[in-house]
């Protein structure tokens, strides 16, 4: 399926589609895409719990009258059965995630941090560059290992990224455009061992939940 463009729909339609999309893609790693070693859960996204995610914890933000949609972004963490510790996360970019700069240096530093820990991360990024990420949400974060600044094709604005985690990782691109059908991509689980994550599919049948009326709006917006 065409990916579509979520920009011109309000982001609670792209909350509601996010969310379908994280269930989706956690039933398919734990129905038999991770080995029996692993297994994938739904957690509030790392910009609020980042040290829980690493040690192994889970505790949940308190929702308050400030609370927002990036706020409300979920991240999926694969762990290890031995030590239930996050070996992986599978973070999908809100238009939260982009709506200052702080937002973007944020992200871009969990990232960061999480990768030079060992953990491994794969970004899912629909929305295109902003004022506050001009070289994309990948170029948030390379820039803090690689003083070149990475350019985002002007013709395939959205990006799929996945990380293999090291002090200066490894980083495996994606870039696509509105229109085009999302490619699976290499989940790392260790130093050179990954699985790959159906995401064309994943896409497709998360987007059968969307209302009837906002998918003719989407299927409708170039």
């Amino acid at each position: 399926m065409p990916i579509h463009n979520w920009s011109k729909v309000d982001p609670s339609v792209f909350h509601d589609f996010h969310v379908s999309w994280i269930v989706t893609l956690s039933g398919t790693l734990n129905g038999g895409l991770l080995p029996g070693t692993h297994y994938a859960t739904i957690e509030p996204h790392a910009a609020h719990l980042f040290v829980d995610v690493l040690e192994g914890n889970i505790n949940y933000p308190v929702p308050n009258s400030e609370t927002t949609y990036a706020d409300l972004r979920r991240t999926i963490a694969v762990r290890q059965i031995s030590n239930h510790r996050a070996i992986a996360l599978i973070e999908m970019i809100s238009p939260g995630s982009k709506d200052r700069e702080s937002s973007v240096a944020d992200f871009a530093e969990k990232a960061q941090a999480a990768l030079q820990a060992g953990v491994h991360l794969l970004v899912i990024d629909l929305f295109p560059p902003t004022k506050h990420d001009p070289c994309g949400m990948h170029g948030a974060i390379w820039e803090r290992f690689d003083s070149d600044d990475f350019i985002p094709s002007p013709d395939k604005p959205l990006m799929l990224a996945a990380y293999e985690a090291d002090q200066l990782p490894e980083a495996y691109l994606e870039p696509f455009a509105v229109g085009d059908e999302l490619s699976d991509m290499p989940l790392f689980l260790t130093r050179g061992g990954y699985i790959n994550l159906p995401l064309e599919a994943t896409y497709l049948a998360a987007f059968q939940s969307v209302p009837e009326y906002w998918r003719k709006v989407l299927e409708a917006a170039k």
